[in-house]
């Protein structure tokens, strides 16, 4: 299955060439991630909205679409079902479904993807009332299992996916389209996300 896996990304990635690159750059993946098999991230902001409406923004697929707009195209697949679309190098994309598995209105959502998802994915976002009546702290953490190991992880970076980076991005732009409904204009235009896969 992994072997296999590894062969979806190949092709996500454009081919087999930048798969031995990945290889042998895997010795560049950062101390924290080695030994690993799946990358994840965790970080939090204060949003100064309550925290039943920002669960409500995050619920809805268009928005969301708009919050992880550097990552993934997002529209809705069926009920508490997500789609998302990725744009990888040389014009390649990847796409995959997620699902809620959990569900509390201005407390925590989380989902996951598919065991057979090209890249197994789940992320959570919760929401905690901040300190001083200042809005509501909203933690969003994801976490990836790509196939083959350290080899998956180094194709995970081929295509852009930081968790890092992911998790800062979304809630930076998070932030900004709850108090100000609007994502700033200094941000990569969906249209060029040059990222691969995930949440």
């Amino acid at each position: 299955m992994a072997l296999a896996g590894v062969g979806l990304l190949a092709r996500a990635v454009g081919g087999t060439d930048r798969i031995e690159r990945a290889i042998e750059s895997r010795t560049t993946i950062s101390p924290e991630s080695e030994g690993t098999d799946s990358p994840s991230a965790s970080r939090s902001i204060t949003v100064d909205r309550p925290a039943e409406e920002l669960h409500d923004l995050w619920r809805d697929p268009q928005q969301l679409s708009k919050i992880m707009g550097h990552f993934a195209t997002v529209v809705s697949a069926g009920e508490d079902r997500l789609r998302w679309t990725a744009d990888g190098p040389r014009g390649h994309r990847l796409s995959w479904e997620t699902y809620v598995v959990q569900d509390d209105p201005g407390e925590v959502l989380r989902w996951e993807s598919p065991p057979d998802a090209p890249i197994p994915n789940e992320g959570s976002v919760r929401f905690h009332s901040a300190s001083g009546d200042r809005g509501t702290v909203v933690t969003l953490s994801v976490s990836f299992e790509p196939p083959g190991g350290s080899i998956g992880t180094a194709v995970l970076k081929q295509l852009d996916v930081v968790p890092e980076t992911l998790v800062a991005t979304a809630l930076d732009r998070f932030k900004s389209l709850a108090e100000n409904d609007e994502i700033p204009t200094l941000e990569r235009n969906p249209s060029g996300r040059g990222a691969g896969d995930v949440l």
